[in-house]
């Protein structure tokens, strides 16, 4: 590229995940200059520390695309995996009853890994590209067919393609795409942690969580079991069991405030306060009084209408802020992964194209995204859908047992399953045709 000419401008609004894996990526082009606009006025927030479940085809994908620097700055990031495998999962009963233990493959090559420490690995080398404090307020497309992009701060930057990034809440997908709406769902999970040490190991039912219960782990490389039980506060870098409960918001039992006003401290005697009012595990139960007190916080879910594949040569979008997914297959990180690169791939090419090229090129793009994070959105809604399906004894029995018959079907030998069938045809040929078995059903629906 000579001196005479421009560099393909790319604004970046968001500096998660996304936003820097997209910088990152754009950052070893020639011929592009690409700089994140972060809202926030440092670089980590409180919420960084938490983990994310990536599979090692993510993990090596990001090992090919990344500046080789940035990759072993962020390899400290993935936890130490145990023997058996991190998804050594079920669904269990809070009362410790197992009904469900099958896991497709996916889900077993699989590593935690510790949000702090990737995003610590993505700032490296950031200087030239992150701005923080910025905080996006909208944009315009100037009759040149560049973009300019509006801060608060009443500063501003023209760039050749806009890339929201900025999450489930984006403005610039409100901007882009104005009839898309946001939802609260009814749904509300309270995150919290206790250091992993070999004492709390031990407490760990069959290392997994129950229906409306998750405890996950991660373990440093370096120091995989903590030092020590403080109630109060945890080390961002220290090991941890990750815990999450989740209700509908009318099963809260302190009902004075609204989850999201809550103080860690509430937070935490609500956790207590269901382990002791229901039938819990007593594992369960030891490790939620050992809740790190300001560790704790409350999401209510919300989800983000799907939009239709947009036509833009300008403005685009990335991650959550096209639209998210359900918080139970832990497949939100992975897919904002993989739109960056995807991005970064098509992004690549736009320099040197037709206003109508660029175009065509982020369509594709969308349309790629957009299927992927459909599929990955069904799938975390129908898991969400199961885990909550019990609101009546009778829905939850049936959940339960329906649950126990699938685990069977999918564990059991051939000859096994040609027994069920059998049975199963003879429920059918008894009870089916006179619809007896179905009216006593649906007295207790």
């Amino acid at each position: 590229m000579t001196s005479s000419q421009k560099r393909f401008r790319v604004a970046i609004v968001g500096g998660g995940i996304a936003g820097l894996i997209l910088a990152q990526l754009l950052s070893t082009s020639p011929d592009i200059e690409a700089h994140v606009y972060e809202r926030n006025s440092e670089s980590e927030d409180r919420l960084a520390g938490y983990r994310i479940q990536l599979s090692l085809e993510t993990l090596e994908l990001l090992k090919t695309h990344l500046p080789l620097e940035t990759w072993e700055k962020l390899l400290p990031s993935v936890a130490k995996t145990p023997k058996e495998g991190y998804y050594h999962s079920c669904f269990m009963r809070p009362d410790g009853h197992i009904f469900y233990t099958y896991l497709p493959d996916e889900f077993r090559s699989t590593a935690a890994v510790s949000r702090l420490r990737l995003r610590k690995g993505l700032i490296h080398g950031s200087a030239d590209f992150l701005q923080l404090g910025r905080k996006f307020s909208g944009y315009e497309e100037l009759e040149d067919g560049s973009v300019r992009a509006h801060f608060t701060d009443g500063s501003s930057c023209v760039c050749d393609l806009l890339v929201g990034a900025d999450g489930i809440s984006s403005r610039v997908r409100r901007q882009l795409l104005p009839h898309i709406k946001t939802v609260q769902t009814d749904t509300a999970i309270i995150y919290f942690k206790v250091p992993y040490t070999r004492e709390v190991e031990s407490m760990i039912p069959y290392k997994t969580g129950c229906l409306e219960i998750t405890i996950m782990t991660w373990q440093s490389p370096e120091q995989p079991y903590a030092r020590g039980l403080d109630p109060e506060h945890i080390g961002p870098e220290t090991s941890y069991i990750m815990v999450g409960f989740g209700s509908r918001l009318g099963n809260f039992i302190n009902r004075s405030k609204p989850p999201t006003e809550m103080s860690p401290m509430e937070l935490k005697a609500e956790c207590i306060a269901r382990v002791h009012e229901h039938p819990t595990h007593p594992s369960i139960k030891a490790l939620v009084e050992l809740i790190v007190t300001d560790s704790c916080y409350t999401n209510i879910f919300r989800m983000v209408e799907v939009p239709r594949a947009w036509d833009s040569d300008r403005v685009t979008l990335v991650g959550d802020a096209a639209f998210n997914m359900a918080p139970f297959l832990g497949k939100g990180a992975a897919c904002a992964i993989m739109d960056a690169v995807d991005l970064a791939n098509t992004v690549a090419r736009l320099p040197h194209s037709t206003a109508q090229d660029r175009r065509l090129m982020l369509r594709q793009y969308v349309d790629t995204m957009r299927e992927r994070r459909l599929k990955e959105r069904k799938r975390s809604a129908f898991v969400m859908n199961i885990c909550f399906f019990g609101t009546t004894a009778f829905r939850a029995a049936l959940r339960d047992y329906g649950m126990e018959l699938a685990n069977f079907w999918l564990t059991c030998s051939v000859s096994a399953k040609i027994l069920l069938i059998a049975i199963g045809l003879l429920v059918v040929l008894v009870w089916g045709p006179s619809g007896v078995f179905l009216t006593k059903i649906s007295r207790h629906a």
